[in-house]
C-alpha cells in the first residue's frame, strides 16, 4: 500500500460511502486496504445493502516541502475519523462499526450505505466526504488534525429494468463518470464470469482511437480510462468479452 494521507482519505471514504447494514462486524484483515474498492451499481425499487471492510495502517510517510527542499517524515496514526458524508441520495444512510465512525491506527473497522432509490434518482450521485486523520510524530508528541474531503467516488443509480438485463446478461455497461470528461474517467461494468475484456474507444464514425486489454473477475468493475491524448469531441466505448459486445457513450472537453 502506498503509505500517504491520501490513501488514509480514500479509505476513509471508501468506509462512508460502501453499504450501510444497520450494524458490522470487522474482519480480521491485517493489510491496509478496502475490501471491495467499488460502490455497486443501485437500481430503481432495489434494496440497497452492502458493507465495505477496511484497516487502517499505523503509520505513514508524509513529504513536506520547505523552500526547496522536500523532506519525508514518518509519522505515526492514532486514527481516522469520518465527519460526514453528503451526495448520497434522498433516503440513503451510511454508518460504521461504531456511532462516531473512528477507527485506531493499525486498527480494523467497516460501515454501509442502505436504502431504495426511485426513478427521481436514476443517474450519478458525486459524492464528498469530509475526514479528519490525527496523527503524531511516533514519539508521542501530537501534530494537529488533518482534514480534508474526498470527492471522487459516487453512487450510479440504474432504471429498475437495468437490474434484470443485467442477470440476463454475461455482459453489460454503465455509464462514465465524469461525463464529460477532461483527462480521465471511468468506466463501470458488469460481467456474470470471469474473463479477459476489451476496452476500445471510438469516434462516432466507427473509428478505433484507443484499446486496451483488461482480466477481470466476475461482478462490479469500475476501470479508469486515461483520454488525455484525445481531442475533444463525443466518443463510443466499446467493452467486448463473453463472446458479447456492449457500449455507452463519452464527451471529452478541454
Amino acid at each position: 500500500m502506498k503509505k500517504a494521507l491520501s490513501i488514509l482519505l480514500l479509505i476513509s471514504l471508501l468506509t462512508c460511502t460502501r453499504a450501510w447494514s444497520q450494524a458490522c462486524t470487522p474482519n480480521n484483515d491485517t493489510v491496509a486496504g478496502i475490501e471491495p474498492d467499488t460502490l455497486a451499481v443501485a437500481y430503481v425499487n432495489s434494496p440497497y445493502d452492502e458493507v465495505i471492510y477496511f484497516h487502517l495502517p499505523g503509520d505513514t510517510m508524509v513529504d513536506f516541502v520547505i523552500g526547496e527542499d522536500t523532506i519525508t517524515v514518518h509519522l505515526c496514526i492514532d486514527s481516522l475519523t469520518i465527519d460526514s458524508v453528503h451526495g448520497l441520495p434522498d433516503g440513503f444512510s451510511f454508518g460504521c462499526h461504531v456511532p462516531w465512525c473512528s477507527v485506531l491506527g493499525n486498527g480494523n473497522g467497516c460501515a454501509a450505505i442502505s436504502g431504495t432509490p426511485d426513478e427521481s434518482q436514476i443517474g450519478i450521485h458525486p459524492l464528498d466526504v469530509f475526514v479528519t486523520v490525527y496523527v503524531n510524530d511516533c514519539y508521542g508528541f501530537s501534530l494537529p488534525p488533518q482534514v480534508d474531503t474526498v470527492s471522487f467516488y459516487y453512487m450510479d443509480v440504474q432504471p429498475a429494468t437495468g437490474f434484470d438485463e443485467v442477470l440476463d446478461q454475461l455482459l453489460s455497461v454503465a455509464n462514465c463518470f465524469p461525463n464529460p470528461a477532461f483527462t480521465k474517467t471511468q468506466l463501470s461494468f458488469y460481467q456474470r464470469k470471469a474473463g479477459s475484456l476489451r476496452i476500445a474507444i471510438l469516434t462516432l464514425e466507427g473509428e478505433l482511437v484507443d484499446e486496451k486489454e483488461i482480466e477481470a473477475g466476475a461482478g462490479y468493475y469500475h476501470e479508469p480510462l486515461d483520454i488525455s491524448s484525445l481531442p475533444p469531441s463525443m466518443y463510443f466505448i466499446r467493452v467486448s468479452g463473453n463472446d458479447q459486445q456492449a457500449f455507452t457513450k463519452l464527451q471529452v472537453i478541454r
